[in-house]
């Protein structure tokens, strides 16, 4: 199986919606890497989607807020939708468990 680990800032908050007694957060962290050949900032940024039981975020659905510092590891996965004859595929990560989106205590810069 594979597994990624992405370490980063999230984006904006923890987006949390609510269907059949489960709910689903979705996610983004912003990834800050340099480019060894002329040393600029390159950001990328990763979808991740986690889902659970109703409330299973109710603990730490607070610290996830915009900027916060998170490493998140799960499984990638990827979505795909058409429109208007044209395909797009929406790669992301979906956390395993919970316990696999861990805060660093402090923002990464």
């Amino acid at each position: 199986m594979k597994k990624h680990i992405v370490v980063g800032n999230l984006v904006s908050a923890v987006s949390i919606s609510s269907q059949n007694g489960r709910d689903t957060a979705a996610m983004t962290v912003a990834v800050n890497e340099f480019k060894k050949a002329d040393g600029t900032q390159v950001t990328s940024y990763h979808s991740i989607v986690a889902t659970g039981k109703s409330g299973f975020l109710d603990n730490v659905k607070e610290y996830l807020t915009k900027g916060k510092g998170v490493t998140v590891v799960g499984t990638p996965f990827l979505s795909e939708r058409e429109k208007d004859g044209h395909v797009y595929r929406n790669p992301g990560i979906r956390l395993t468990r919970l316990g696999d989106l861990r805060f660093t205590g402090q923002d990464i810069a």
